[in-house]
């Protein structure tokens, strides 16, 4: 019997919780869920899953509509007493009792669809459930916990393993005869154990020609451990319903006891008649690569990628067969053969992946670059395998940064900087006199500064990218006068040391390289075989500014007193300083524009105290593009002198009474520097004679 009260609303909140982050839990506990107050009790009744397996998991086909939980109704019930299916706080579902006897002798609820549905797939939840009784009065009574199993993991998981055959199969195929002489009437076959195995999984075997795509039922097995690998058994009557010949798969599908399932796990080709196998297949061609001559494939020979030519094989080679060329233990994959590769000596040519040569290594330690590799192929013909003859080659790929992890040339560098750096090695720093890194004001550009080049390269666990005897160039944009610095060799004590090498560059190159510019360095390393590989760091972008950059060119005019004039002085009077006097700054020099700041200060000085008293003031001025604006310029002339009537941009500060005034007789000196992108430059300052007495 089932059922929810209908004259009052639900006293619970529906589920909301990830159970995902819930642990498996026993029969008889609840990790994680509160402590009964005193007034709880245990009641010791059971509560029950009918529909689970004697594992405790639930059916996938339970799952799709709400899953039936029950319990005895407890003999002690009350009226409206409420059920509750309880997931550690939370109520799943509940029923009230009806308000006099008699009761149900069965409570069934149900844990709700979305609760299942939010179990994630790929994984296996236990969930500890349980009824609980609460009274009107709110005393909790509880049944022991039952703890069902939702298995969502479909055994085999993602990529279930494809069935083993014997090598022989692998590698020359089946035919009748074999099958009746040789394997004595059965194909046997070992699907390996896969992730997520259980005892009693079912497994549906499969065969697909591929000529015709139609899947044939080939027979079932069971599995009979966790772990061991399952044997499979193909007679002359099942191999007998592929009706044609050429490329079979077999492949299967597993099924747990729940009823999760795997897709199809990958097929394994088998030929069942092998016509026209290559079977003379000489070893690779390395162009680069000559025993009697090189012996080695360097880092020049083998990045971007080592080239490996296919040469022809007999019989002759078909369109459609394809290579998998291996050089140690990686391997790629070709296109296969066209039409007009047929006639070719060498069939094919390809590039083998410089990051696929290092052998690889189980410690997480840097690949070495000093190995022997054998380098071979096997040719693939209607899914069978033909390998080639082996040739052994030595590698040296000594690096300067180590093995580089991005050896494809730049898609489009900018002439002059490194088309293939190695994006293992650091960029440098370009540090000025002053401090300051990669962007050395003017100052810093009179003087020598240090490039620092790191010695540790970017690897997970970095590690020297240099060693003894590698020399180091320092480079500003090779295109425009390329080395910078003495050429440096790392000594025996710089690996000792393990320090950030620090190399000079002169301030003649600092100022031959005004400007914006990249930065980088190269590294050469001299093999034992005496051939010389270069490497080349990513560039760093730099800003080297000069004097030449500076406001004014270094020099800024002094300022002019508009106002100024006088037969025998350079001044301003009374009449000058009542409503304020101007001071203007001229715009017209060089390296001076719109965003430059200007800075300004004035200090007036009496000649005799009393009355006078010293007075000070200062501001500054941003230029703007309005303030560019030549205009016709008035005032007394100063160096370099131009007519009066000369146009030209300006600013003018004003200088209000106050500061004039008290100055009675003396002088004023205005200062004023303009600050640039490139640095501060201070201009010469006016002196200005000031009689500004009011008579009283």
């Amino acid at each position: 019997m089932q059922g929810k009260p209908t004259a009052n609303p639900p006293r619970r909140a529906q589920l909301m919780l990830d159970t995902t982050a819930q642990p498996s839990i026993g029969n008889n506990a609840v990790a994680g869920i509160a402590a009964a107050s005193p007034q709880d009790e245990n009641i010791g009744l059971p509560t029950l899953v009918p529909d689970a397996l004697p594992n405790d998991k639930i059916p996938r086909t339970k799952m799709l509509s709400p899953l039936l939980v029950t319990c005895e109704t407890w003999t002690n019930s009350k009226p409206n007493d409420l059920y509750s299916l309880m997931y550690g706080e939370t109520e799943l579902d509940s029923f009230e009792l009806p308000s006099s006897p008699p009761y149900p002798p069965t409570i069934e609820l149900h844990v709700p669809v979305a609760f299942m549905a939010a179990i994630a797939e790929g994984t296996v939840q236990t969930v500890p459930l349980r009824m609980q009784i609460e009274t009107l009065l709110g005393i909790k009574y509880y049944y022991k916990f039952v703890s069902p199993i939702f298995d969502k993991q479909p055994p085999g998981g993602d990529l279930p393993p494809a069935i083993d055959f014997d090598e022989d199969i692998d590698n020359n195929g089946l035919t009748l005869a074999k099958l009746l002489g040789q394997l004595g009437g059965v194909l046997e076959g070992t699907i390996p154990s896969y992730e997520f195995q259980e005892k009693g999984d079912t497994i549906n075997l499969f065969m697909k020609l591929r000529s015709d795509g139609i899947q044939i039922d080939a027979g079932t097995v069971v599995t009979t451990s966790k772990s061991g690998g399952t044997k499979v058994t193909y007679d002359r009557t099942v191999l007998e319903k592929v009706d044609g010949a050429g490329i079979v798969d077999f492949y299967y599908a597993a099924t747990d006891d729940v009823g999760n399932q795997h897709g199809p796990a990958p097929g394994t080709p088998v030929n069942m008649l092998i016509r026209d196998a290559p079977e003379t297949i000489p070893a690779p061609l390395i162009p680069r690569f000559d025993p009697e001559e090189d012996k080695l494939i360097t880092d020049l020979d083998a990045r971007p990628a080592m080239v490996i030519q296919i040469p022809r094989y007999t019989p002759t080679p078909k369109e459609g067969d394809y290579f998998i060329v291996s050089v140690g233990d990686q391997s790629v994959v070709t296109s296969p053969l066209k039409a007009s590769d047929i006639d070719n000596d060498p069939l094919l040519e390809l590039g083998f992946p410089y990051t696929l040569l290092f052998p690889s290594t189980n410690d997480g330690s840097p690949p070495a670059p000093i190995f022997t590799a054998d380098v071979r192929y096997q040719v693939m013909r209607s899914g069978l395998s033909s390998p080639s003859e082996i040739k052994p080659v030595d590698f040296d790929l000594s690096l300067p940064g180590n093995p580089d992890p991005n050896p494809d040339p730049l898609p489009n560098p900018d002439p002059g900087l490194p088309a293939n750096p190695n994006e293992n090695l650091q960029r440098p720093t370009l540090r000025g006199e002053s401090g300051a890194d990669n962007d050395l004001p003017a100052d810093d550009a009179e003087k020598d500064a240090t490039g620092i080049v790191p010695w540790f390269d970017l690897s997970a666990t970095p590690v020297a990218a240099f060693k003894e005897d590698d020399v180091i160039q320092l480079y500003i944009d090779a295109k425009e006068g390329g080395a910078v610095g003495a050429a440096y060799k790392v000594t025996g004590d710089d690996v000792t040391k393990a320090a950030d090498l620090e190399i000079t560059v002169q301030s003649a190159d600092l100022q031959s390289h005004s400007g914006a510019h990249q930065f980088y360095y190269g590294a050469t390393r001299k093999l034992e075989s005496g051939e010389d590989i270069p490497a080349f760091s990513p560039s760093r972008a730099i800003t080297i500014k000069t004097a030449g950059e500076l406001p004014g060119g270094g020099t800024l005019y002094a300022a002019t007193f508009v106002n100024a004039a006088g037969r025998r002085a350079y001044g301003i009077n009374i009449d000058d300083a009542r409503n304020g006097t101007l001071v203007r700054i001229r715009l017209d020099q060089t390296n001076v524009g719109e965003g430059d700041t200007i800075t300004w200060k004035f200090v007036g000085t009496p000649d005799f105290e009393p009355p006078g008293q010293p007075t000070s003031a200062s501001g500054s001025h941003i230029i703007t593009k309005n303030d560019l604006v030549e205009r016709d310029d008035s005032s007394l002339p100063k160096p370099p002198a131009k007519p009066i009537t000369e146009k030209r941009a300006f600013v003018d500060i004003l200088l209000a009474p106050g500061v004039l005034l008290p100055v009675n007789f003396g002088h004023g000196y205005f200062d004023y520097t303009i600050e640039n992108q490139a640095g501060t430059v201070e201009a010469v300052q006016d002196n200005v004679l000031m009689d500004v007495r009011t008579g009283n």
